[in-house]
């Protein structure tokens, strides 16, 4: 499928499922904890942002050009209610100030960090990895 092909598709399935997307979009705001992500690539020399937000049980992919607070504000909304768990772009700290929502890290990079924390203190950090792994079933049921 040629990218030409590819763009049509994407723009008639948004035609198509336009009012669902809109529905989706508001529903992630009253959920009580959404997964921010902000992967980037180029297409056809420009940059690209896919601002990801998933919530049990979906999950939203728009791409905007902008790299800016914008495009999950956008998404997630000023007055929305929960937490927003971040992969710590600066975007999502803009996004913690306006909205005054809690923006915690998400798992991965706090574990990533430990493990950092045990190479820089050697044997008095190594307990750092595995008490963290230890306390992640009782994250996951507190944070639903």
């Amino acid at each position: 499928m040629s990218e030409g092909e590819r763009t049509h598709t994407l723009e008639q399935l948004t035609e198509a499922f336009g009012s669902l997307y809109v529905e989706l979009v508001v529903a992630r705001r009253h959920a009580p904890t959404r997964h921010l992500d902000s992967p980037s690539w180029r297409r056809q020399g420009e940059n690209r942002r896919r601002w990801t937000v998933t919530t049990r049980p979906e999950a939203i992919y728009p791409v905007t050009t902008s790299n800016g607070h914008e495009g999950p504000l956008g998404l997630v909304g000023e007055q929305a209610v929960g937490t927003d768990v971040n992969d710590r772009h600066s975007a999502f700290a803009t996004l913690a100030r306006k909205t005054k929502r809690p923006q915690p890290d998400g798992w991965a990079h706090l574990l990533r960090d430990a493990r950092e924390l045990a190479e820089f203190l050697g044997a008095e950090g190594a307990g750092v990895p595995p008490l963290l792994q230890a306390i992640y079933p009782e994250s996951r049921q507190v944070a639903g």
